[in-house]
């Protein structure tokens, strides 16, 4: 009498098959056969049926961002499956949900009397020039002021009058 012990792991779909058996559930089995010989041959099988897994992803990205999965890279919005090997070798199926959320531009034109100040953010400006200030939106993608400011100097006028005595 032949004893031979297998251990085998499958994915879920795919058969294993032992002389002119085929398995497809987890379990243990046991089967004998009758060798040239005309000896016993007895094979125990212990299969493990791997599951498919299913994973839901949402990914928020601001504009100009990226992500990969499953090496494929997601820029736009939307929702993607994917199917990927798991770690055991069997199909893992992802839906990805990829929301972008915009950057934003405003540009802005002062005109202050010398003396005032624009705040832009934290920065403040009190000459003229054409400046750039970034910050967050608050969804946290960038965010780009542009600032074209004129500061119009004050007038000093100096008046000299003459008047008599009484007026």
């Amino acid at each position: 009498r032949i004893l031979n012990n297998l251990n085998a792991a499958i994915c879920i779909g795919q058969s294993y098959t032992v002389g002119n058996h085929i398995y497809t559930q987890t379990g243990n089995y046991t089967d004998t056969f009758r060798s040239a010989s005309g000896c016993d041959s007895v094979v125990n099988l212990s299969l493990l049926v791997h599951p498919r897994t299913f994973s839901t992803l949402t990914k928020t990205l601001c504009e100009g961002e990226s992500v990969v999965v499953g090496g494929v890279t997601y820029n736009q919005a939307g929702t993607y499956t994917d199917t990927i090997l798991s770690s055991v070798g069997c199909d893992s199926i992802i839906n990805l949900t990829v929301i972008v959320n915009p950057n934003k531009q405003t540009n802005l034109a002062r005109t202050i009397c010398e003396g005032n100040a624009v705040t832009v953010g934290n920065q403040t400006f009190t000459t003229s020039g054409n400046y750039t200030v970034h910050l967050s939106t608050s969804l946290g993608c960038d965010s780009t002021v542009f600032l074209a400011l004129t500061v119009n100097p004050n007038k000093l006028t100096t008046l000299t009058r003459q008047i008599c005595q009484g007026e």
